[in-house]
C-alpha cells in the first residue's frame, strides 16, 4: 500500500463515530449547564443544591445523599418528570451520555441493513438490547 493510499471507511463506522461524537458533546454540555440552573433556580431542584454539593464533596455516599429528599430516592429515571429542574437536567445528561451507544447502533443497523451486512445488523441489535437492558435498572448491583 502506498504512503497516501488510505482504506475506505465503510460508511457505517463513520456514522457511528459521528453519533458518538456529536451525543457526547451535547451530553457534557448539558452536563455543565446542569449546575448552573440549579444554581439560578434553587427553587426548581428537587434537592437543595447547597445541601447535596456539601454532602458529595464531604464524601457522603449516594444512598446517605437521597435519604436527605423528603420521601427518599424518587427512582432511576426520576429526571423524566423533572426535565426543567437542575437536578432533572443533571440526570438527563448523564442519562443521554451513558445511552449514546444506544443511539449510535441505531443509525449503524440502518446502515448495515443498507450495505445487507446482516451479521452485523445481528451483532448490533445483541449488543444495543444489552445496553438497554443494562440502563433499564433490571438488574440492581448493591
Amino acid at each position: 500500500m502506498n504512503e497516501n493510499e488510505r482504506p475506505l471507511i465503510p460508511k457505517s463506522q463513520l456514522i457511528f463515530g459521528a453519533f458518538v461524537h456529536w451525543i457526547t458533546i451535547a451530553s457534557c454540555i448539558l452536563s455543565l449547564f446542569a449546575p448552573v440552573v440549579m444554581l439560578l433556580a434553587p427553587k426548581a431542584t428537587l434537592m437543595n443544591q447547597n445541601l447535596l454539593f456539601g454532602a458529595i464533596f464531604s464524601g457522603e455516599t449516594p444512598k446517605e445523599i437521597w435519604a436527605r429528599l423528603p420521601g427518599g430516592f424518587p427512582g432511576g429515571h426520576f429526571y423524566l418528570n423533572n426535565i426543567l429542574t437542575g437536578d432533572g437536567l443533571g440526570q438527563f445528561a448523564i442519562a443521554l451520555g451513558c445511552s449514546v451507544s444506544v443511539w449510535a447502533l441505531i443509525a449503524a443497523i440502518i446502515m448495515f441493513i443498507k450495505e445487507k451486512n446482516y451479521l452485523f445488523v445481528g451483532i448490533s441489535l445483541f449488543v444495543m438490547l444489552l445496553t438497554v437492558f443494562a440502563m433499564s435498572g433490571f438488574v440492581n448491583i448493591e
